[in-house]
């Protein structure tokens, strides 16, 4: 027997609905959007304040626009919040009234409201993208490793530009059009290269290795590298035990960064740059090298817009001197660090690290020193006694020398107690 009670809906009252439902989505969006946009707006104005305020405080009397981006990474300004919330704006500097500017999508100044300047004293963004171009503005600086070609030709084929490299790397063919500045360039054809470092894509053109009697390499030295061996993922540098690598002026901009994986090594890093890693810019990995002795030196290196700086990966009997080194990461979580320990399973495996960190400067970073959870020590703060020295360093506000790495899960000593941070900050001092 049919069930004649069952009813649907009309096609009528179908149509309705999709009506009303249109009619609200053609009202509500828009004032979505709008405020949205507002909202974008607002957090522009608000950074262009705050960097304004930091701005303040910068004393040097060249204003090189690097130096200037440098001063505003100690306060938390990295790479990508160089780049605005609202779709098509600019942030832009002028070196006249050691000011930021908010251009909108039009090109205008709109912030700070009624500002007199003139395009030709600003300096804009760029990131690889012929749109980050500005009609009016011939003075850049990098926010990016410069690699399109299509996009430099695009952006800088017409007009004379300067482009400050921000301590990236250009490994692009630049043209008569083009000065670049402080960085590391691998092409050639440009105006002017002032303060750059001209950097080999290939480990043998710079290379010079020093073998015993017996042929076996003891020593190998890297000059203005980019990305030399020892970035291999997952692989690590192949070196021989005991042999001295070092590597002098390279450049390091590829992941995993220089990842070493085991070996008895003595590693020296000397005025290398690390720049835009999503992790680490050196991994020191325990591989094969538990029991034997290592020594690895950091000397006047930078660590520029990394997630984090370097891993101690276990590896015991070694000794590490970080020093006269530039830390300017990112910052927004915990593992934003400069030095990150892990993989030591007892206090006598840790004590036989010697981790000394001294005349260092830290820009901008969440702390200095983070343990893994993947640690199963210390149980003993006393074993920090020793093993790691910090002396005569500068750290920018807010920066904290031991990390709160969270919960021990192990019944072991709780790093998020306050007493337990300061007891080892007492320590390393």
């Amino acid at each position: 027997m049919r069930n004649t009670n069952k009813k649907g809906f009309t096609i009528v009252e179908l149509v309705i609905v999709v009506a009303v439902i249109a009619i609200l989505a053609a009202v509500l969006i828009p004032t979505f959007s709008g405020i949205i946009a507002k909202a974008n707006l607002s957090a522009d104005q608000q950074a262009v304040r705050n960097m304004n305020t930091s701005l303040a405080t910068y004393i040097g009397t060249e204003k090189e626009i690097s130096d200037v981006m440098s001063h505003l990474r100690s306060f938390g300004f990295s790479y990508e919040k160089m780049v605005t919330y609202s779709k098509g704006y600019h942030y832009c500097y002028a070196k006249s009234t050691n000011q930021m500017y908010l251009l909108d999508a039009n090109n205008n100044v709109v912030y700070p409201e009624n500002a007199e300047i003139s395009k030709s004293e600003l300096w804009a963004a760029y990131k690889d993208h012929a749109t980050y171009i500005i009609p009016g503005i011939n003075n850049y600086y990098a926010i990016s490793a410069i690699t399109s070609q299509v996009e430099f030709d695009a952006a800088f084929g017409n007009g004379t530009f300067v482009l400050d490299l921000n301590k990236n790397v250009c490994t692009v063919n630049g043209n008569a059009n083009v000065t670049v500045k402080n960085g590391a360039v691998t092409g050639s054809g440009f105006k002017g290269t002032e303060g750059t470092i001209t950097v080999s894509e290939s480990n043998e053109n710079n290379t010079v290795k020093v073998t015993d009697d017996a042929g076996k390499t003891t020593k190998i030295t890297y000059t203005n590298v980019l990305n030399p061996v020892g970035v291999e993922s997952g692989t690590g540098a192949k070196h021989s035990d005991g042999c001295i690598v070092e590597y002098v002026n390279c450049v390091f901009t590829k992941e995993p960064g220089f990842y070493q994986n085991g070996q008895s090594l003595n590693l020296v890093f000397k005025n290398c740059t690390f720049v835009n890693y999503g992790t680490f810019g050196i991994r020191l990995q325990p591989g094969d090298a538990d029991g034997k002795t290592s020594t690895v030196t950091v000397d006047g290196c930078e660590f520029i817009n990394c997630d984090r700086g370097i891993l101690i990966g276990g590896w015991e009997n070694t000794t590490v001197n970080i020093t006269n080194c530039t830390f300017a990461l990112k910052t927004g979580v915990s593992s934003n660090n400069c030095i990150q320990i892990a993989n030591y399973a007892s206090d006598a495996d840790l004590a036989s690290l010697k981790l000394n960190f001294t005349n260092n400067t830290v820009a901008s970073a969440n702390g200095v020193v983070y343990f893994h959870d993947s640690m199963t020590g210390p149980q003993n703060l006393e074993t920090f006694k020793g093993t790691l020295n910090f002396s005569g360093n500068t750290f920018a506000k807010d920066v904290v020398l031991i990390v709160d790495r969270g919960e021990y899960k192990n019944g072991h000593f709780l790093y998020n107690n306050n007493t337990a941070m300061s007891a080892l900050e007492a320590l390393i001092k």
